[in-house]
């Protein structure tokens, strides 16, 4: 059962993608195809197993209302359920989505039936999904109507929905109808797809291959970031959603890489820009238009030492006129003003992303942080030498490890403990490993100090202590081990980058056992320490229940202000007098 229950998860999240746009969802079956005597709009299953499997028919003699009903039946060994599906390829604006429907069973056994609602983003991406699996229904049971409520997000691209049968027996669908925001969806007209949305061309390559840049190439891909950030934060018709930003990028890169000088740069990019619909003069814009959170750095755009006098006063004339008062791809979040980065495309199943999309990569976030982040001026580098040293990295990134371990030095940039890499894959994870040690250990004074235990074992209490010093992890230097993650840790500071390294990155291992060198007090030593997954690192130290003290020795303990209560005071003071008498 287990194992079915899974594999009707996996296939209701990866099977489906038809592209029957409707606006009448035919949900009592009643519009017959004359070629096929089959409901328009539905499809039966999603393979010919299926079919054969779970025979989907219509009913004229079961039904909840109208002249048909749909029903399916477990009839022979192959497939481990089967569906009806029907697809709504339009986008509507609301908040909920409601999938209302009737069912009827009959001896439904070793699985269940229900009605199901999947939404799917950008390129078939599940983004929610209901089946009733955990409603279990099962046996005999007379029409019964049954309800599906999921958030409707601004990103869904289709809906799709039906009746299943998981496991045995025979189940009948009826009078489906869904709602967005309490109206029935045939009331409500689809949002038009603004022309960004429907530019697709470069969905799922960029179409340009690896290389190793040369200088001129470096300046030119940096340049090019600049001018890409620029037009898509000032141009109007940019802002209006009129392009797919990603796809324009993929469509003038070529160009740029190829430039043999400034000059054949500004070629290329002031002939992409004469693309672009012209900007009126707008004598307020100054004072009306707000494009930043923070100044930004406009770098070699506007300087005339990389780019063309021509194109850099054509860039100027953008700056000083656009007038922008809301922008496809950012907002600002109410209340608060900071910034809501919207309608990005996140190409999540692209693990390993070609060098096209690396370089987007490098340049959004370059961008997002010149133009929102509010302490840029802050970061230890000149931005813009940021933006030219992390195109070779991200260039010269061999696998997806390499890529993942580029962008993370670059969020490292700007010193945010706020900031850091996640994604579906677990690269870093994997990278890493899942191991770490059965103890805590902190930096005190820039010395790794073991400061408490998660698990005792193979009786490691016996064979270390609390304020044991490690001096070396597989046989290298805590200090090099320090400089060698430093570039990755993400922190505001170097005192939280201590403290977040010997999870983040030195006690951890896919081994299971790591071998480490101590100090203590009487000697120094080396021992194969046996590691413990890091879900225990969650627990409290040593079990205990959490609280506002510690005793470390006899002669030392601390006071934790974020957990002490005034109720603790006495047992401190009992524990002091225990202690020193």
């Amino acid at each position: 059962m287990y194992k079915r229950a899974f594999l009707l998860a996996f296939f209701l999240f990866v099977c489906g993608y038809h592209s029957n746009a409707q606006t009448d969802i035919n949900g009592s079956f009643e519009n017959i195809d004359a070629k096929t005597s089959r409901p328009k709009g539905w499809t039966y299953g999603f393979n010919k197993t299926q079919e054969s499997t779970y025979p989907t028919k219509l009913d004229s003699l079961i039904k909840k209302k109208g002249k048909y009903s749909v029903s399916i039946e477990k009839k022979e060994d192959g497939e481990g359920y089967s569906v009806i599906e029907s697809v709504i390829s339009e986008n509507y604006k609301g908040g909920t989505i409601d999938l209302v429907g009737y069912m009827k069973t009959e001896d439904v056994a070793k699985g269940f039936a229900g009605i199901w609602l999947r939404l799917d983003g950008e390129g078939g991406r599940t983004l929610k999904l209901e089946n009733m699996q955990q409603q279990a229904i099962t046996g005999t049971n007379e029409w019964k109507q049954y309800f599906i409520k999921l958030p409707y997000e601004g990103d869904v691209r289709s809906i799709h929905f039906g009746g299943l049968l998981a496991g045995e027996g025979k189940a009948w669908f009826d009078d489906l109808e869904i709602y967005i925001d309490g109206k029935k969806i045939e009331t409500l007209k689809p949002r038009a797809l603004a022309a960004a949305e429907r530019d697709n061309e470069f969905n799922k390559s960029s179409k340009i291959q690896s290389f190793i840049p040369n200088q001129q190439q470096i300046k030119n891909i940096a340049v090019a970031g600049q001018f890409w950030g620029f037009l898509k934060y000032h141009h109007p018709s940019i802002a209006k959603g009129d392009y797919n930003w990603d796809g324009e990028l993929f469509r003038f890169l070529p160009s740029v890489i190829a430039a043999k000088n400034n000059a054949e740069l500004s070629t290329a990019l002031e002939k992409y820009l004469d693309k672009l619909p012209p900007i009126a003069a707008c004598k307020s814009c100054s004072k009306t238009s707000r494009v930043s959170t923070s100044k930004p750095n406009y770098g070699d755009l506007l300087r005339g030492k990389v780019l063309s006098p021509s194109i850099s006063k054509k860039l100027s004339d953008i700056l000083k006129n656009a007038s922008i008062k809301e922008n496809y791809y950012v907002a600002m979040n109410d209340g608060v003003g900071n910034p809501k980065f919207q309608n990005e495309r996140d190409y999540e199943d692209m693990k390993y992303p070609d060098a096209g999309y690396r370089i987007l990569s490098l340049y959004r976030y370059w961008n997002m942080i010149n133009y929102f982040f509010p302490y840029k001026y802050q970061v230890d580098e000149d931005w813009n030498k940021v933006l030219y040293d992390f195109v070779p990295q991200f260039l010269s990134a061999e696998n997806d490890l390499g890529y993942n371990l580029a962008a993370l030095k670059l969020i490292a940039k700007i010193s945010d403990t706020h900031a850091n890499l996640w994604n579906k894959h677990g690269i870093l994870d994997q990278y890493k490993g899942m191991n770490t040690a059965p103890f805590k250990a902190t930096f005190i004074e820039e010395k790794l100090i073991i400061t408490g235990f998660y698990l005792d074992t193979l009786g490691i209490k016996n064979k270390l202590k609390i304020g044991d010093e490690i001096l070396t992890i597989n046989g290298k230097k805590v200090g090099d081990l320090v400089q060698e993650f430093l570039p990755v840790t993400a922190a505001s500071n170097y005192e939280t980058q201590l403290r977040d390294l010997p999870k983040a990155f030195l006690l951890r291992t896919s081994k299971p056992t790591m071998a480490l060198g101590f100090k203590n007090e009487k000697e120094t030593f080396d021992l194969e320490v046996p590691m413990v997954n890091i879900r225990l690192t969650y627990k409290n130290i040593d079990y205990t229940k959490p609280k506002g003290y510690h005793l470390l020795n006899d002669k030392l303990g601390y006071v934790y202000p974020a957990k002490y209560k005034n109720t603790d005071l006495n047992d401190i003071k009992k524990l002091l007098k225990i202690q020193m008498g």
